[in-house]
């Protein structure tokens, strides 16, 4: 019998001799090419018997199976891929798939071992079994060995195998690096800016300088045959490593080429440029006709990153910036979350319609936002306090969605934005806190300093959640510079907490040791954190008292608020910021001049020569209409004046009173109260007589309503006052409101509204100037419903009821007192009634309706209050 070649699994080997008339072969797949095909069929069935594979024919020499042949290389390293990302939890099958891959690593050619490395690289600590480590050991030893050395490696197989090995072993980035340096005159730009982009977030030990150097002058020498895109990577690469780098030279390239730029690459190098402090050498001349080309096809991210770098320089391009707000607002609906945030921080002098259209967007892609995100967006919109609250509002709903995975820094950046904007959100703070204090231990001198202000600033002063935060900053306190320091000091004044009730030796240590860095403005801060507790403070009040030389008038008149606070016994340690604030007087403003008074006279220092030099300097500025003195300002003087009953106060006190009735506060203070109108009685008793008549009258019936504000919300107060001085005021104060009333003047604006009311209503139910004989008030019209037998009050404001377009103090007043009385108060003023299209008719019987309704809980009452205690 002839003998033929048979070829078993992959291999040709000759049959043995045939014996007893049978072909004998080995086990096997059984393929012939020189007998056909039915012979063949004939053998494998000859050979496996019906129903049975080669694996299952064992071998006659070792006794067992044939193994199957192994996967191959792509495909092993496709299966683990798949593996980690549809089936992440399967062990099993990732354990099976390391073993197999760990066995035949030997079969693994670079790209695949690569790929293999990425693979594993993003493996979470709950997928890093042992047999997974043992094979990211074996790949990382393989590639070491063998691999690296290789010429069929080529530079993007090394720098896909950096990537995933940068973490975990740099013995092996450091051979890649002798690998790559040893190619560096095979490699073209392309392959240099992949392979340098590799090894530039690489650990700095792994790689050293030299080989730096190297990839630095192959760079520059293709700098040449450069096209944008790899430019771009090249100086990408380079400004991430930190290693020294031609940025000048990679700059002059970018102009050669400047016309092939693409909206990408021109976004890539602007930015990186940006990042490197490098914009200042940019031929601008050069780049701003290619950007003015890209923009009308500029994607949202290009768009992000230009406008970015553009914004940044001084003097920025004006029309360039005004075309990429309007290529903004064009591409609106194209804008992600980190478009938003990027191109509301560029924009240096948004447009208020610019900022709406982005906050707008903001709220539809805030699903998308990260923390970081948010907080940036809010940070942002507080410079622009004509945003509607609502947008506000629904970031911070946001806020708490991405707390929970939130980092330590991006809580201290989501508090501090929020706190920027005064709304009421306290329970969103309150979040804020509690997951600062979860990340307790990874809040570093930045964080804890950022949270603390933010948290305290905007309300949530919890004296646990600021105890915990400052043994933080102790722990972290040879991290804490100036600027920390003066943070943690000032939320800990602003949080009205009793400062001995916390260890603050760790921030008296640490601004010893950083005072001399610090601006006056910090140095104030601190001060008056300092007073707070001056017994242990003595010795950082005197050094930073030390600095008052330094301090301008608006630092030392936050320094004088630490005078406001020290107690009596050390007034002494701050007498130098008085002094120096003296100094000052002639260059303070109106506001640094009244809150000098009011610190001067709430520590009880009692210096009239320094008073007088106030109020001198004061009274021109409150008094000349072209000066705008805030409200707080003029608040601070009149509480210093009346409460160290300086001379020419004297008639203010009154006029303090009713301003407190006629702003209806009724959360001021009643300790307050009882000395301000023991003060007013005494005054009234002893110089009642000294006033002309017309500036008695006009202080007689502003005392009159402020005393019946008082007496209802206050009655209490007048406990404590001379009584028979008391009512002799009350009764010639009410008397003169009596006195006060006015005839209607014929054809007027209110005998027109009369009319109407008693053609409609019945002459004989409607009263004019009606005098109410609780409040003294004179009331425009009264009816008296024939139905109800109720008597309703019509006021109408003309010109002295209003302030410009709203209702002035007086008359806010008036309706208060009128509703306390029991009278329902219905206004109307003059713009209203004769402005077109309005329905006087339908006014005056939906007037009367209300009138005729049933009868309400409201009577108006028939006398005065009793002024007897």
């Amino acid at each position: 019998m002839r003998r033929v070649a048979i070829r078993v699994w992959g291999r040709a080997r000759l049959p043995r001799r045939p014996c007893s008339g049978h072909v004998a072969v080995s086990a096997g797949e059984v393929a012939c090419s020189t007998v056909p095909s039915d012979a063949v069929d004939a053998a494998r069935l000859l050979l496996l018997g019906p129903g049975r594979t080669p694996a299952d024919v064992p071998d006659r020499r070792t006794g067992t199976a044939s193994e199957p042949e192994p996967p191959s290389d792509n495909k092993m390293t496709h299966m683990l891929h798949e593996v980690l990302k549809s089936r992440p939890n399967d062990l099993d099958a990732l354990n099976e798939i390391a073993i197999t891959m760990r066995k035949h690593r030997g079969r693994l050619r670079p790209k695949a071992l690569a790929n293999a490395l990425h693979s594993i690289s993003n493996c979470t600590t709950f997928q890093l079994t042992s047999p997974v480590l043992q094979l990211r050991q074996a790949l990382i030893e393989r590639f070491m060995t063998s691999l690296c050395r290789s010429d069929k490696t080529t530079p993007n197989d090394i720098a896909q195998a950096v990537n995933a090995m940068r973490k975990f072993a740099p013995q092996a980035v450091h051979h890649a690096s002798s690998r790559a340096v040893n190619l560096l005159p095979q490699y073209g730009s392309r392959d240099l800016a992949l392979t340098i982009n590799a090894f530039a977030t690489c650990h700095p030990d792994s790689i050293r300088p030299a080989k730096w150097r190297a990839l630095a002058e192959r760079a520059s020498q293709l700098f040449v045959t450069c096209d944008p895109r790899t430019l771009a990577l090249l100086i990408r690469a380079f400004m991430v490593s930190g290693r020294p780098f031609d940025f000048d030279g990679a700059i002059r390239a970018c102009t050669r080429v400047v016309g092939e730029f693409d909206y990408v690459s021109m976004g890539i190098v602007l930015s990186v440029l940006h990042d490197a402090k490098m914009t200042d050498k940019i031929p601008w001349a050069a780049f701003v006709p290619r950007i003015s080309e890209l923009l009308p096809n500029v994607n949202p991210r290009a768009l992000s990153n230009i406008t970015r770098v553009v914004c940044s320089v001084a003097p920025a391009n004006a029309p360039l910036v005004l075309s990429l707000a309007a290529r903004a607002m064009e591409m609106e609906d194209q804008l992600n979350a980190d478009d938003v945030s990027t191109l509301l921080q560029a924009f240096r002098q948004p447009s208020f319609e610019l900022v709406c259209v982005l906050a707008h967007r903001a709220n539809v892609v805030q699903d998308n936002m990260s923390a970081s995100s948010v907080a940036n967006v809010v940070r942002v919109l507080s410079y622009h306090p004509g945003i509607e609250r609502n947008v506000i509002v629904q970031l911070a709903g946001r806020a708490l969605e991405v707390l929970r995975d939130a980092t330590a820094h991006e809580v201290a950046l989501l508090a501090f934005a929020f706190s920027h904007h005064g709304l009421p959100l306290a329970p969103v703070f309150a979040n804020f806190a509690d997951r600062a204090l979860q990340l307790r231990a990874d809040l570093n001198a930045i964080d804890v300093s950022m949270t603390l202000l933010a948290c305290v600033t905007a309300g949530h002063s919890d004296e646990e959640f600021v105890r915990q935060l400052l043994k933080r900053a102790a722990e972290v306190r040879d991290d804490l510079s100036a600027n920390h320091v003066s943070a943690i000091c000032l939320a800990l004044t602003r949080s009205e907490l009793p400062m001995d009730s916390f260890d603050i030796e760790a921030i008296r240590h640490r601004y010893l040791a950083v005072a001399h860095s610090m601006t006056p403005t910090q140095h104030a801060n601190c001060l008056h954190a300092f007073v707070l507790d001056p017994w242990a403070s003595v010795t950082c009040i005197e050094t930073a008292t030390k600095y008052l030389k330094a301090m301008p008038p608006g630092d030392t008149v936050s320094a004088l608020l630490a005078v406001a606070v020290t107690p009596l016994a050390m007034q002494s340690i701050v007498d130098p910021i008085v002094h120096r604030a003296e100094q000052l007087l002639p260059t303070m403003d109106a506001d640094q001049l009244a809150t000098t008074l009011w610190a001067l006279v709430s520590a009880n220092r009692n210096r009239p020569d320094l008073f007088d030099k106030l109020l001198g300097r004061l009274v021109p500025i409150v008094t000349d209409t072209n000066h705008r003195v805030s409200g707080k300002a003029l608040a601070n003087m009149m509480w210093a004046g009346a409460y160290a009953s300086l001379v020419g106060f004297d008639e203010a006190q009154g006029i303090i009173a009713w301003s407190i009735a006629a702003l209806d506060l009724v959360s001021v203070e009643e300790k307050h109260l009882r000395g301000l109108w023991s003060r007013i009685v005494q005054e009234f008793h002893e110089n009642e007589a000294a006033y002309p008549a017309s500036t008695k009258r006009l202080w007689l019936t502003q005392l009159w309503l402020a005393y019946y504000w008082t007496a209802l919300h206050f009655p209490n107060v007048f406990q404590y006052v001379n009584k028979t001085s008391l009512s002799a005021l009350t009764s010639l104060g009410h008397a003169t409101m009596v006195r006060s009333r006015r005839e209607p003047e014929l054809g007027s604006l209110q005998g027109d509204i009369v009319r109407l009311v008693r053609d409609l209503g019945g002459a004989d139910n409607v009263q004019e100037e009606f005098e109410c004989p609780t409040t003294g008030y004179h009331i425009d019209l009264v009816y008296t419903s024939p139905v109800s037998g109720r008597r309703v009050a019509l006021e109408i404001d003309g010109g002295t009821h209003l302030f410009g377009d709203r209702i002035n103090g007086a008359t806010v007043l008036q309706s208060n007192l009128l509703r306390a009385a029991g009278w329902s108060v219905t206004r109307v003023d003059a713009a209203t009634w004769t402005g077109i299209g309005f329905d006087k008719v339908k006014f005056v019987i939906d007037f009367l309706m209300r009138a005729d309704a049933t009868e309400t809980k409201e009577h108006p009452t028939e006398a005065p209050p009793d002024t007897t205690v």
